[in-house]
């Protein structure tokens, strides 16, 4: 009798999809992942100089350092890749638990999507384990739940504000997008003054993180690394020699110091384009040194302009007093402050670009794209690991690739009837809150193509997979809004 109740009570609750998924997520990522191929070494950091570290950590998000810090905190020498890949599947699941909620009910289709999605994801929580962009995975689902209850009920405004803190702490262009979640709470007439305020928080939040690498190196961003991605798109789209013209034409418009770096990259003959763009992007003069050697080696060349340049002879005392104290944290790139300093005049580069070369910024071509073409190949993977990127990290199959690929297609016919869905939408004057949530997610997904495709060049198609959950989510809503119509 008990146990019949029992067995009532799963079938009620819908607790028998719940355990086949789980069964399946587990067994899919013990099929597919080998852990014993892994060098499985321990992340190498430690709490010495603690807030120092803090301070001068300027190559990531601010969230990653803490994030990763309290990972070493909990689990010491067992912080090992093994380990890191676990915790990137209990990010992905994390994430699909959202995207669940978000879906309302348990249904046939929501079951295939979410279990496909979860396979889909196991290359990524494969590749580069310790990466700071895998806790995106859960930052964006959850950002998307909170809107949904958000606009179910303003009650639950606090959710809404929690992601969007999370957002700008962890994601590098989360600060433009959370400017828009400041625009819509604002314009919205049922919110109290107090609410709108409490929304302020997070943006004094990122501007102090701002002006703090600003004082460091000149970098008024949220990681000091921006400049170095304005300089490697402006050359993606606009080729080596027309940057070279460019930075001539205008050179008065430079520091000398920043020049002499710049010619002394320019003068050293190496063959791999990539990598030529990478050392201009980043100031890496010497190519690939340790960071003490490249940082010896740039003040010997810029010794006549460490002594009349008091912003220089700041930034390289500041890069000795880090040597002596051992303030480097050893989390993201090891740049040294030369070359964070170097990257602050990446804006300008990027600005000249688009005034000298419209078109190829703009438009661009087949290998070197401009923001349309970034953003087209974007989307073009429909938010799955790419099976060209990084292949060294990575465990492919021959059957995964084709489930990838199968997949990744499907998913591309699908979001092109969001076309479709709007214009029936508006025709139809159909604005309740699901239509709601799918606007907003719609209009998120294209402000974070949009800027991404600005903003980089070279690796889009992996960063998409931060936004997969949205994508995930439009592709769901499209399908039931496409059976619905059939159904009339």
């Amino acid at each position: 009798m008990m146990s019949a109740k029992i067995i009532n009570y799963i079938k009620s609750k819908n607790c028998y999809i719940f355990l086949l998924f789980i069964i399946l997520f587990i067994s899919s990522r013990v099929y597919f992942i080998n852990y014993e191929n892994n060098d499985n070494f321990n992340l190498n950091i430690n709490f010495d100089n603690f807030f120092d570290k803090l301070y001068h950590h300027q190559s990531t998000n601010i969230g990653h350092f803490f994030l990763t810090y309290f990972y070493k905190g909990i689990l010491g020498d067992s912080y090992t890749i093994n380990n890191a890949i676990i915790i990137n599947s209990v990010y992905s699941l994390t994430s699909i638990y959202f995207l669940s909620k978000i879906m309302r009910k348990v249904s046939m289709l929501s079951f295939i999507t979410l279990s496909f999605y979860s396979i889909l994801l196991i290359p990524y929580e494969i590749w580069r384990p310790f990466h700071w962009d895998h806790i995106n995975l859960v930052i964006i689902s959850f950002l998307i739940y909170s809107i949904f209850k958000f606009i179910n009920n303003y009650k639950y405004y606090y959710l809404l504000l929690i992601s969007s803190t999370l957002l700008i702490l962890f994601n590098s262009i989360g600060f433009i997008i959370f400017i828009f979640v400041i625009l819509y709470i604002f314009l919205l007439k049922n919110i109290t003054k107090k609410i709108k305020i409490l929304f302020l928080f997070p943006l004094f939040l990122i501007l102090f993180i701002m002006s703090k690498n600003f004082i460091l190196s000149q970098n008024f961003s949220p990681t000091s690394m921006g400049g170095a991605n304005l300089i490697q798109r402006s050359i993606h789209a606009i080729g080596l020699e027309n940057y070279y013209e460019m930075i001539n034409l205008n050179k008065n418009k430079y520091p000398k110091w920043w020049l002499k770096i710049h010619n002394d990259i320019k003068r050293k003959e190496i063959k791999d384009i990539d990598k030529h763009t990478s050392y201009h992007a980043h100031g890496l003069s010497d190519g690939p040194k340790k960071r003490l050697d490249s940082f010896k080696y740039l003040k010997l060349i810029l010794n006549s302009e460490y002594k009349q340049n008091n912003k220089l002879k700041k930034i390289i005392e500041l890069e000795e007093k880090m040597i002596d104290r051992k303030f480097n944290s050893g989390l993201g790139y090891n740049i040294h402050n030369i070359g964070y300093y170097y990257m602050s005049q990446g804006k300008k580069v990027f600005f000249q670009s688009c005034v000298n070369f419209p078109m190829e910024m703009f438009i661009g071509k087949i290998g070197s794209k401009g923001f349309l073409l970034t953003g087209l190949q974007m989307v073009s993977y429909s938010s799955l690991f790419p099976a060209y990127y990084e292949n060294q990290y990575m465990q492919w199959n021959k059957w995964f690739k084709i489930f990838n690929t199968t997949v990744k297609f499907l998913l591309y016919i699908i979001l092109i009837f969001s076309i479709f869905i709007f214009i029936k939408i508006f025709k139809n004057k159909i604005f309740n809150q699901d239509i709601q949530l799918y606007f907003i997610v719609s209009l998120l997904t294209f402000l974070f193509v949009l800027v991404t495709s600005i903003l980089t060049c070279c690796e889009n198609p992996r960063l998409m997979i931060m936004y997969s959950p949205m994508i995930i989510y439009i592709s769901y809503f499209n399908i039931v809004f496409i059976m619905s119509i059939f159904r009339k």
